[in-house]
């Protein structure tokens, strides 16, 4: 349901006649804010478990299986609209976005402490509001890093 709901919304965006990242990414997260704040509270607890389990490598295969073609039709997209950017580099670029979305959406109460509830982490689409134009920032800075950088960061890459 959530990979439909994404490929629907990328393909409303890449019908646009000029799409921007930003517009892309949020075809991407709307789906998964819409799901995770619904009043299905199984929707709420596999929000959660993603950001749990996505990061350790854990349930990589699994997570593979699910996420990975329509993961590979938004990098497509992400390298079309952001030219300077290689599929290595979208790549990663994407899933700083993913990592970041999924630990955004835990309900961690900290931004609640930290901001003294003026900002509450279970309100998502807050949070929706401010994670877009963040990642999209994300991207736009990756993708404007001279090619001198990009290769001396493969470089390390490669060494390492």
């Amino acid at each position: 349901v959530l990979n439909r709901d994404r490929l629907a919304a990328l393909d409303k965006v890449l019908a646009q006649s000029r799409p921007s990242t930003q517009s892309l990414l949020a075809s991407f997260v709307e789906p998964y804010v819409r799901y995770g704040s619904g009043s299905d509270p199984g929707w709420r607890h596999y929000c959660r478990l993603i950001a749990i389990v996505g990061p350790t490598g854990r349930w990589s295969e699994l997570l593979a299986r699910l996420f990975d073609e329509t993961a590979q039709k938004f990098i497509d997209a992400l390298t079309k609209l952001e030219p300077s950017l290689d599929r290595e580099t979208a790549t990663r670029a994407f899933l700083f976005c993913v990592g970041t979305m999924v630990t955004s959406f835990t309900g961690n109460p900290r931004l609640d402490r930290l901001t003294r509830q003026a900002a509450i982490a279970a309100d998502l689409s807050s949070t929706f509001d401010y994670l877009v134009p963040f990642i999209a920032g994300g991207v736009a800075a990756i993708a404007a890093m001279p090619k001198s950088d990009q290769k001396q960061a493969k470089a390390r890459q490669r060494t390492n």
